[in-house]
């Protein structure tokens, strides 16, 4: 979240949100949102350059970006390399987000799951609901707390990297961020039963 402008000498800073602040040892996970990463504006070399670099995105509405999950067992994170999160597809979408509750121990933190199922459908039905931007290149950032010890703050999704909103006035909805979200409440929704 943008908090103002800060002025150190000569030099303007922007003053953003630190989403982890609070936690101990955060679970971080980023997830690309919708089916397009490229704005209305977009060339067609632009075009066939992004629809290229991860082609299930068009049916899943959304890829990873990456995630660290702390093993409390090892007490070490666990992270996804660029190449993890490009080889996911509709078939491992349900392993991958798995793997974001997945500390090492023998049970998934399902009352994580649940947390941000919860705070995914607020977002899905805004978007449905009050449709008037479409924001290509979103992402959804999700975190949690990954040590056991420590307080129980509760996990947070928020929308971020707001590079290309496009107004919408056709009258429609984001119907790609949407089915990003549809997806991911139908595995998550998996992942509790």
């Amino acid at each position: 979240m943008y908090l103002g402008v800060k002025t150190e000498g000569d030099t303007d800073y922007l003053v953003m949100e630190n989403s982890v602040y609070g936690f101990v040892r955060p679970c971080v996970m980023d997830l690309k949102m919708g089916t397009k990463t490229y704005g209305e504006d977009a060339t067609p070399e632009k075009i066939a350059r992004e629809e290229k670099k991860y082609p299930p995105q068009k049916t899943l509405g959304f890829r990873f970006v990456g995630m660290k999950v702390w093993q409390p067992a090892t007490e070490s994170y666990s992270k996804t390399e660029r190449e993890w999160c490009m080889a996911i597809d509709e078939t491992t979408v349900g392993a991958g987000l798995e793997r974001f509750f997945d500390n090492g121990t023998d049970a998934l933190r399902k009352d994580v799951v649940s947390d941000v199922r919860d705070q995914i459908e607020k977002i899905k039905l805004t978007l449905e609901n009050h449709p008037f931007m479409r924001l290509y290149g979103s992402s959804l950032l999700v975190v949690y707390e990954g040590d056991p010890s420590a307080s129980n703050k509760k996990p947070l999704v928020k929308m971020i990297d707001f590079a290309h909103p496009f107004p919408i006035n056709d009258g429609g909805v984001d119907t790609g961020y949407i089915l990003g979200c549809s997806t991911i409440l139908t595995e998550l929704e998996r992942i509790t039963h």
